[in-house]
């Protein structure tokens, strides 16, 4: 599931439609989190959303809320602050006009982020409902496949249920074998360390031993 296709297609739109401010935002939004370029972002969000509510684009709404959540939840750790909207942004990407847009999947990670970070375990059970509604509706092919079963995991190992997070894991990882996935991740950080909380030093040890091998010799 390629997650990207449609934004390239609407940032073409737009430029056609003669909006190209908005096509150039969408454009550099992404680049400018992943490069912790924060205070750029903070200055832009507004403009692009106001531009993507004037558009009638409720996919590119979508788009630009998650984006400054992700600058704000995952970058900066701003989480109790930005609780509300991440709720707010859930509801709204589950909308029947919003629903297929693939960054309505990658919402959850925004919220359960949030959950993380502002009580892990207090928020668990709540985590944990989300990540897995959210499962439901993708398959392994989806890069967020990934980073949704990571949040699962997360939220049972804050909960103490690492004999659960090894399971899960497993469970997940031959699912994506099973879907022929090409590269398939082994969750090999958080096997390891519920293995450890377990007392299993050793399995640990020789998972991560194996994890390093494989990259080096991917590199």
């Amino acid at each position: 599931m390629d997650i990207w296709r449609w934004v390239n297609r609407a940032k073409r739109d737009l430029e056609r439609s003669g909006h190209d401010r908005l096509a150039q935002l969408i454009d550099d939004l992404p680049t400018l989190v992943c490069d912790d370029e924060h205070a750029r972002v903070e200055a832009v969000v507004p403009e692009a959303l106001a531009l993507a509510r004037a558009a009638r684009n409720p996919w590119l709404e979508v788009f630009v809320r998650h984006w400054a959540l992700q600058s704000r939840v995952l970058h900066r750790y701003e989480a109790r602050e930005h609780l509300a909207e991440a709720v707010s942004l859930l509801e709204f990407a589950n909308r029947e006009q919003t629903r297929q847009c693939p960054q309505s999947v990658c919402v959850t990670q925004d919220l359960t982020s949030c959950y993380a970070n502002t009580d892990g375990p207090g928020y668990v059970q709540e985590r944990l409902e989300v990540a897995a509604e959210t499962l439901a509706r993708i398959d392994p092919s989806w890069p967020c496949y990934e980073c949704i079963s990571s949040e699962y995991a997360s939220a049972l190992s804050d909960d103490e249920r690492h004999e659960e997070v090894l399971a899960w894991l497993q469970g997940q990882i031959d699912r994506a074998v099973e879907a022929g996935v090409e590269r398939v991740s082994r969750f090999e950080e958080k096997r390891a360390m519920s293995l450890v909380a377990l007392g299993r030093a050793a399995e640990a040890w020789a998972i991560m031993e194996d994890y390093e091998v494989r990259s080096t010799e991917g590199a």
